[in-house]
């Protein structure tokens, strides 16, 4: 008897039942996670994560604390990973000394091309990437840039003068955000992207560059979706959504300035203009020609205009403040910008207080922003934590926020008058990678008197 088209369409879907179904048995009772508390559609499928962070926009963080309540401090937030929520495992989880710890690749799909120091997964590769780039934020490489950082809180307070003058409201986040990214793309290529000297300060870059913040857990979902975007030409990306594609033209701004470096370092000499941090990677004898190639450092610079200008932006809400845990929970204060979401890497055994992981690729991660609101005692923080935690930036970034509290916030200097903002406006409701407060705020806005 011939197999009809209807027949192969029948077997094809009682095939693809089947093997579904074999799937989820699989990973509710013979995968090595299924012996850990979740609930069961969690461990089930991907989809369940998708709801709360695709559909919901970023909700699976609050999901995953109600799991916590019910579970306790181990629970399996999806197939492949566990979400750890005890003090105890805490340096484990954040300090990583000579334990070898791959990164998780399915939360690193939402960044793109794996060229980064950020992004990069192996445990040795990402260790000597770190290590060519560390030095120059040492404390002694950053006293040697607080002139260049002293001149931009300049045009920034200069933008304040005028904005008292004017009457003109001011967005405290895009301001920030035009300082910190000027001062690391000056340090990093040599010269600013002049967000200070644009009339809204860098407004659209920093839409663009949150819109793609927005998109990072579909991106972590369909990882084939971000090189769609990538692979289109900027005209057909700018009819789907501009400010996505706004943000990836940062790959041909970062080409060209990787460009120009190259031909500035003349052959392998250090850039005749001043010392940064790309001329410098350039010509790394440590580094592989591989890792100094144009590929890699656009990555590398990639990485840099955004995360560093971001980090360096919200570094004061980034370590748990002890005194913080000492509060009732609705004293604590609420801050904007106060790290979300949870880290995921492949450690290997590993002990808490609770019960023994032993599953070497198995993904375990853990939130701060769940560990802030939930430990019974004040929690530490060393200078080993806080080198896990910040990466080497922390010194960049307490001397951008040290030098610009003292000049924008002398006495007598400004006066700043909120306007239209109130507490919905700093709360944080959506992990997107980055902590967002409600997804229609228009920002910490303020007059200057």
């Amino acid at each position: 008897m011939a197999i009809t088209t209807l027949d192969q369409l029948g077997i094809l879907l009682v095939t693809g039942a089947a093997y579904l179904l074999g799937l989820v048995v699989y990973r509710l009772y013979f995968s090595p996670l299924a012996k850990f508390p979740g609930p069961k559609i969690a461990a089930a499928t991907l989809w369940y994560e998708f709801i709360y962070d695709v559909r919901k926009q970023g909700r699976y963080l609050w999901k995953i604390a109600e799991m916590h309540e019910k579970y306790g401090p181990i629970v399996r937030i999806n197939p492949y990973e566990l979400h750890i929520n005890d003090p105890d495992y805490y340096d484990e989880l954040y300090i990583h000394g000579p334990r070898r710890t791959d990164k998780y690749e399915w939360q690193m799909k939402a960044f793109g091309p794996q060229t980064s120091t950020f992004q990069t997964l192996n445990h040795d590769l990402h260790r000597a990437r770190r290590n060519a780039v560390a030095p120059f934020f040492s404390t002694a490489s950053v006293a040697r840039i607080e002139p260049l950082i002293q001149t931009d809180i300049e045009k920034l307070n200069a933008r304040f003068r005028d904005a008292r003058k004017t009457g003109v409201v001011i967005d405290l986040f895009h301001a920030f955000l035009a300082l910190t990214n000027d001062i690391i793309c000056e340090y990093a290529f040599g010269s600013p992207q002049g967000w200070l000297e644009q009339p809204e300060l860098g407004r659209d870059w920093a839409e663009a560059m949150f819109n793609a913040l927005k998109m990072s857990p579909v991106f972590k979902q369909f990882g084939w979706l971000s090189k769609l975007m990538r692979s289109m030409p900027r005209s057909v990306a700018n009819k789907m959504n501009p400010r996505l594609a706004t943000f990836m033209s940062i790959s041909t701004i970062c080409q060209k300035r990787v460009e120009d470096l190259r031909a500035e370092t003349k052959d392998g000499k250090e850039s005749p203009n001043q010392r940064t941090i790309f001329s410098e990677l350039m010509t790394n004898k440590q580094l592989s020609e591989m890792d100094k190639s144009d590929m890699r450092l656009v990555g590398e610079g990639r990485s840099v205009m955004t995360a560093g200008a971001h980090f360096s932006y919200q570094v004061e809400y980034n370590r748990p403040h002890p005194s913080h845990h000492s509060l009732p929970p609705d004293q604590r204060p609420k801050v904007a910008r106060e790290p979300a979401s949870r880290a995921g890497s492949y450690p290997r055994d590993v002990e808490t207080t609770a019960q023994v992981v032993r599953a070497r690729e198995t993904a375990v991660s853990g939130a701060l922003t769940i560990q802030h609101i939930s430990l019974p005692y004040i929690l530490q923080i060393t200078d080993d934590v806080q080198n896990a935690i910040i990466t080497e930036g922390l010194s960049l970034a307490y001397c951008e926020l040290y030098l610009t509290i003292a000049s924008v916030f002398a006495p007598g200097k400004f006066n700043f008058e909120l306007y239209e903002t109130d507490d919905s406006d700093v709360e944080i409701v959506h992990d997107l990678f980055a902590p967002f407060a409600r997804l229609d705020s228009k920002g910490i806005r303020v007059k200057v008197l």
